[in-house]
């Protein structure tokens, strides 16, 4: 099912239609397990006009991991997957939001646990910290080893031992969930951060953090790891519609472009709308490269196509969404 999702992505790619909005929503989906309250919607306006938004912090958490993601994957083109690359990502995490100040990119030097109040009544208890370093160094052996086994189960054990070394002070479920974007792609299996696990794992979130648990209090790996491959098999077949949904309603929307206005300039605007959900004038003139008065126009001939409508949000500039397209995204 990864190969068809895999496939399929690189059908949008060539069609001009990027995959950033899997990547944002896979961002907000890994923050809000994390008690972040900002949404898919919240960070597609922060992007066009991140000046106006409040509370900034909450959408700037997913923009750095948005930030990260993009910085691995470019990363990944060039060197392996390891530590190193995980430390560098984790500064990026991290960079002017909450954990700012817990030593972004640097391995934790105290006992940390799980769970309010003290120690003895937390939900789980991590490593001492003098442990960490040798249980990484064994995770990146495991990681590079050749074990025999199927990646998406090596995938399930690597992520389910990141989270229980708990390596960092903070931002450990994060960069444990873009982990698994980041082996899927350094094991050929799916070369995008399309699969977006961390949605179905939000909804799912009580479960999800018991069946780690289960691994560390009775060595139970066999309930982690039958999650783990039914999320990743029941959200494989959602991507997949929704990618096939995306292809027709781009195709669609070139046909009536073509029909309607004959104007280059305004399906290059449609490639930027479907990578960016939301644009402005100001967003646009910056990606097909024409100034903001022309971008405006441009913008004027999608919303009397019924491509793009204005948000309605009181903003210093317009912001216009492609209604359809994010009604599809976050169906």
């Amino acid at each position: 099912m990864l190969g068809k999702l895999d496939g399929i992505t690189e059908r949008l790619r060539k069609e001009g239609i990027l995959v950033y909005p899997s990547l944002l929503k896979e961002a907000s989906a890994s923050t809000r397990i994390e008690g972040t309250r900002a949404s898919f919607t919240d960070i597609l306006e922060y992007e066009v006009q991140p000046s106006l938004f409040r509370p900034e912090h909450e959408v700037r958490e997913i923009s750095n991991y948005v930030w990260a993601a993009r910085n691995g994957f470019s990363r990944l083109k060039e060197e392996p997957l390891s530590q190193r690359l995980l430390k560098e990502l984790h500064r990026d995490l991290l960079r002017d939001v909450r954990g700012r100040y817990r030593s972004p990119g640097n391995y934790r030097t105290l006992q940390v646990h799980i769970g309010n109040g003290e120690v003895s009544s937390a939900h789980y208890v991590p490593p001492p910290a003098q442990h960490v370093i040798p249980l990484m160094s064994e995770w990146e052996k495991y990681l590079h080893g050749e074990t025999g086994q199927h990646p998406l189960l090596k995938c399930a054990v690597l992520h389910a031992q990141f989270e229980l070394i708990h390596p960092f002070f903070d931002g450990n479920g994060r960069i444990g969930r873009l982990l698994i974007s980041f082996y899927l792609a350094h094991s050929e299996i799916l070369k995008h951060p399309v699969l977006v696990l961390s949605e179905w794992l939000e909804a799912r979130r009580m479960e999800y953090y018991d069946s780690l648990r289960l691994i560390s209090s009775k060595g139970d790996w066999e309930h982690w790891i039958a999650m783990f491959l039914k999320g990743v098999r029941e959200q494989s077949v959602r991507r997949i519609s929704i990618a096939q949904k995306q292809l027709e309603l781009y195709s669609d929307y070139r046909d009536m472009l073509q029909s309607k206005t004959r104007s280059a300039k305004a399906l290059g605007a449609l490639d930027s709308v479907f990578e960016s959900v939301m644009v402005s004038a100001k967003s646009l003139s910056a990606a097909i490269g024409v100034s903001e008065v022309w971008a405006l126009k441009i913008i004027k001939k999608l919303e009397a196509c019924g491509v793009l409508k204005e948000t309605g949000v009181r903003q210093r500039r317009k912001v216009f969404v492609c209604g359809e397209l994010l009604r599809l995204l976050e169906s």
